[in-house]
């Protein structure tokens, strides 16, 4: 899993959690905490009383720092979640608290203040300010520091949870080791108990045990293009056995002992060709002609498939229900080359359905 995605998947999981960092009755505490300092900073220098102000001044004061600290909580929170999925510079991450902090806290001393027309001086400003700023960084910091820790709890849970699973698969995987031996063992003695005189059944054998060699033994890397045209010789041979007449075909198909033997083995990733000759023979029509032509230079394989189409692929008029195979191809190599490396595409044209893979080596 990616940093990325793991991180947008810990926001999510710390977005139904901490909206409300706190129990309301806190924030109310919260508030009365910020009403009280500010009260002190306020007066005690001044050696004046708060309570000389009228009823409606009193009222009106605490009502909105009440209600300014509940919004400052929220919208704390909803910014430490913000900043937790962007990339946000320290000075603006702190800086739009503060800001927004200030401007709330300047209101209601204007509005306040207004109420009774007593002029807003430097000395009633700034111990609000002060106090209402430093407890939003404080306030911040910490539901900063909440968020991530619980994001990191989660990743972690979700890390482990990947973890299993794939202990899980691969055990899965080494317990279903026995089935492919079985059946090479089985094949292996199948071929030596066909009469030597039987040649096309003891190739038909070789061809259907390679093809499965290359098929169970497979690696997430490259493998020699040898092997994978060796996997297309079985396939084409197996496959060409239920056509009777054999001049449909038309194969032209470079030799894997060639390219094995004299010393210009390429790299390719596995299982990339066979799905285009696949559907050639998946959804052959009963007549016209079949081409298969794979041809390597200039540092490219290039793949070109045609073959006719059945009734039912022609009345269908969408691919999406025969072409399960190179759907999944195209997304695979979307995932491994770039967009220059690599050319497929297909087209269905008067009962002809044509393929071309080119891939750079």
């Amino acid at each position: 899993m990616s940093s990325q995605s793991a991180s947008n998947f810990s926001a999510k999981e710390g977005d139904r959690k901490f909206r409300r960092p706190w129990h309301p009755l806190i924030t109310l505490l919260h508030a009365f905490i910020i009403f009280i300092l500010i009260r002190a900073l306020n007066d005690i220098p001044s050696g004046s009383n708060y309570l000389t102000h009228s009823r409606g001044f009193l009222l009106l004061e605490i009502a909105f720092t009440i209600l300014a600290t509940y919004i400052a909580v929220h919208l704390t929170s909803r910014w430490v979640l913000t900043v937790s999925l962007k990339k946000i510079p320290v000075w603006l991450e702190y800086g739009c608290p503060v800001l927004a902090v200030t401007v709330i806290v300047s209101i209601i001393i204007l509005v306040s203040h207004n109420y009774e027309d007593v002029p807003v001086s430097a000395e009633v400003l700034i111990p609000p300010l002060f106090v209402t700023v430093s407890m939003e960084i404080l306030v911040y910091t910490w539901i900063k520091s909440s968020v991530t820790a619980h994001q990191l709890h989660e990743t972690q849970l979700k890390n482990e949870r990947i973890i299993s699973s794939r202990l899980h698969t691969e055990m899965k995987l080494l317990q279903m080791q026995f089935h492919p031996h079985f059946l090479f063992n089985m094949l292996n003695t199948i071929y030596f108990s066909i009469d030597d005189t039987n040649v096309e059944a003891r190739r038909t054998v070789e061809h259907l045990s390679n093809l499965l060699r290359g098929q169970l033994y497979s690696t997430d890397g490259k493998v020699p293009l040898s092997k994978e045209i060796s996997a297309l010789e079985s396939y084409i041979f197996l496959a060409s056995k239920r056509f009777d007449e054999q001049e449909r075909l038309d194969i032209q198909l470079p030799s894997s002992e060639t390219y094995s033997q004299d010393g210009t083995d390429m790299q390719i990733y596995p299982h990339l060709l066979l799905p285009v000759v696949e559907n050639v023979f998946k959804h052959s029509g009963q007549c016209g002609k079949i081409i298969i032509s794979l041809r390597i230079g200039d540092g490219w394989l290039r793949l070109l498939t045609e073959n006719p189409v059945t009734d039912d692929y022609i009345r269908s008029g969408d691919d999406r229900d025969h072409g399960i195979g190179l759907k999944n191809l195209a997304q695979r190599l979307a995932l491994i080359y770039r967009d220059d490396d690599y050319v497929f595409d297909t087209e269905k044209e008067n009962g002809t359905f044509r393929a071309r893979l080119y891939l750079k080596l």
